[in-house]
C-alpha cells in the first residue's frame, strides 16, 4: 500500500476592520472558509487561521504591531509555510508595509498568497514585471483605504461646519444627554446632543493604562481583567488596543 503523503502546512489570517464587515460577506468566518477551500484545492493544511483578536482593527496599522498579524506570521515561517489571506488588503492597506511584509516572509523560507487576488508572492518575485504587479497590488490596497479615509475626513468637516459633532464619542466621554439643542436639517427642526462629558467607567480604564503604561500592555490586559474591566464593546481588552490607546495619549 503507499502511503498517502502529508499535506504541506500553511498558516491562515483574517482581518475586519469595522462592524459592517464582520457580519457581512468579508466576515471573518467566510474569509477563512474561502482560506481552508483554497487549501484543499491546493493540497495544503491550515494548521491555524489568526485574526481574531485584531478584529476591528485598521489595515493602515503595520502588520507587525497587530498582535494576530505577528503571530500569523511567525507561525508561518516556524513551519515554513505560506501565509495566506483571503485578499492582500486583509493583510494590510500600507503599501510600504505590505512590501516589507512579503521580503521577510520570503527571505525566511515563506510566501504569501492572496487568493482573490491570484497573488502568489514567490511565483512573482521571480520576475521584473512581478515585482511591478506585486507593488501595483499593494498600491492598490492603500487606495482604497486613503479614498474611504478622504471621503470620511471631506463629511466630518461638513458636520463640524454645520454645528454637528463630527465622528465617534472618544473613548472616556459620552454624550451628555442634558444638554440637548436644536438644530434644522431638510427644513425640519431636530434635536442633536453635541456636548460630551466624562465617562467614570471608561476614565477609571484610562488611568489605570497611564498609570501601568511603563509595564507594557501585556501587564495592562492582566491588570484590567483582574478587575474585571472590558472595553467598550464589552470584551476582554488585548495588547493592541492597549497600545493603540496608548498612542492616542502621546498625540
Amino acid at each position: 500500500m503507499t502511503a498517502i503523503e502529508p499535506r504541506r502546512p500553511a498558516v491562515g489570517l483574517v482581518r475586519v476592520s469595522t462592524d459592517t464587515q464582520a457580519l457581512g460577506s468579508d466576515s471573518p468566518r467566510v474569509q477563512e472558509d474561502r482560506i481552508r477551500q483554497w487549501a484543499q484545492w491546493a493540497d495544503y493544511e491550515i494548521v491555524q487561521v489568526y485574526g481574531q483578536h485584531d478584529e476591528g482593527a485598521s489595515g493602515y496599522i503595520p502588520v507587525m504591531d497587530r498582535d494576530d498579524a505577528r503571530a500569523a506570521i511567525e507561525h508561518a515561517i516556524r513551519v515554513k509555510g505560506p501565509l495566506v489571506c483571503y485578499s492582500l488588503s486583509r493583510l494590510g492597506r500600507n503599501a510600504v508595509d505590505l512590501l516589507a511584509t512579503g521580503k521577510h516572509l520570503l527571505d525566511n523560507g515563506s510566501n504569501l498568497i492572496g487568493i482573490s487576488d491570484g497573488l502568489n508572492l514567490a511565483v512573482l518575485m521571480e520576475s521584473a514585471i512581478g515585482k511591478f504587479m506585486f507593488g501595483v497590488q499593494a498600491l492598490a490596497a492603500q487606495l482604497f483605504r486613503d479614498e474611504i479615509a478622504e471621503k470620511t475626513q471631506n463629511a466630518l468637516q461638513s458636520r463640524r461646519e454645520n454645528g454637528c459633532r463630527a465622528g465617534r464619542v472618544p473613548y472616556g466621554y459620552r454624550v451628555d444627554p442634558d444638554r440637548p439643542e436644536k438644530r434644522i436639517k431638510n427644513k425640519v427642526e431636530e434635536t442633536y446632543y453635541p456636548h460630551l462629558i466624562e465617562n467614570p467607567a471608561e476614565q477609571e480604564v484610562l488611568s489605570i493604562i497611564r498609570s501601568l503604561r511603563a509595564c507594557g500592555p501585556a501587564q495592562i490586559v492582566e491588570s484590567l481583567a483582574r478587575s474585571g474591566m472590558t472595553n467598550r464593546n464589552g470584551k476582554p481588552w488585548d495588547p493592541s488596543s492597549i497600545r493603540r490607546m496608548i498612542a492616542k495619549m502621546d498625540r
